[in-house]
């Protein structure tokens, strides 16, 4: 059940970071973010509210952490995936996004199979593969280049980091880590946009609202996943997100994948039933 829920998960974040960082190419960035954010809150809070419990203030400070770390992460990887190549921001932010889990996921007693370590132990260098594999022809967009898409990516991989750790070092079940970290979040990004830009345009933010949607569900998901103790295997997993990321890149903006990047995709696909034998 932890390896479905992951994958669900990691389906969702692909699609939802696609049209988010589709949509940074036409609205400011911190107006994006802020959309993604608020509409992501509707699937959490009304998960949350129909459980009937109230958070814990262990529940609020982590829920809190983890909301900083989405913050951060999404500014990072949406700016990302607006101005760099998407097949190359989105797997480098699964890379940094996984490690902290899976150092800490150890160390409060989860145990790992030997199948899931060489399931991890391919994943990792395979989502590297999928980062730094020449694409095979096509220019990054202007204003940067391989060094500004890798710090896109770096940032955004670690701010998600913080929000998996939050997810799964909650003390409780219920959906309220994720809604209170996204209350943070959305907040946070809402204020953000006003600042930068003086005011929120909803007609410009239609698809943002969808990937919210998207990403809060998703968040729901991996949250079930972790919880338990599955933080590592579930980050893991869920950090196989960048090839949805990429084959919709390739899809519908025809960013060219290459060979090393396809078998790096195909790498994936095996580390996933590693991990789930």
């Amino acid at each position: 059940m932890t390896l479905a829920l992951a994958l669900v998960a990691a389906v969702g974040y692909g699609i939802s970071d696609f049209l988010a960082g589709l949509s940074c190419r036409r609205a400011p960035v911190t107006q994006v973010t802020a959309a993604v954010q608020l509409a992501a809150l509707v699937p959490a809070v009304g998960i949350a509210v129909a459980s009937g419990t109230a958070p814990s203030w262990s529940v609020v400070g982590w829920g809190a952490l983890a909301g900083g770390g989405v913050a951060i992460g999404s500014v990072a990887l949406y700016l990302g995936l607006s101005r760099g190549r998407m097949s190359v921001v989105a797997p480098v932010s699964a890379v940094a996004g996984a490690a902290l889990p899976v150092l800490i996921g150890p160390l409060t007693g989860e145990r790992l199979y030997a199948t899931a370590i060489v399931g991890i132990a391919v994943g990792i260098p395979a989502v590297l593969l999928v980062a730094t594999a020449p694409s095979g022809g096509g220019e990054p967009r202007p204003g940067g280049g391989p060094l500004r898409d890798l710090a896109f990516g770096v940032v955004g991989g670690l701010g998600f980091s913080v929000m998996y750790v939050g997810y799964g070092l909650a003390d409780e079940t219920s959906a309220w880590p994720v809604a209170v970290s996204l209350l943070v979040s959305a907040t946070a990004m809402a204020v953000m946009a006003v600042v930068a830009t003086g005011r929120l345009t909803p007609a410009a933010l239609r698809l943002p609202l969808l990937a919210g949607i998207v990403a809060g569900t998703s968040a729901l998901f991996f949250r079930s996943a972790a919880s338990g103790g599955a933080l590592a295997v579930s980050s893991i997993v869920t950090s196989l997100y960048p090839g949805v990321t990429v084959l919709l890149a390739a899809l519908v903006l025809r960013e060219p994948i290459g060979r090393l990047r396809a078998c790096g995709l195909a790498l994936t696909l095996v580390a996933v039933v590693l991990i789930g034998l």
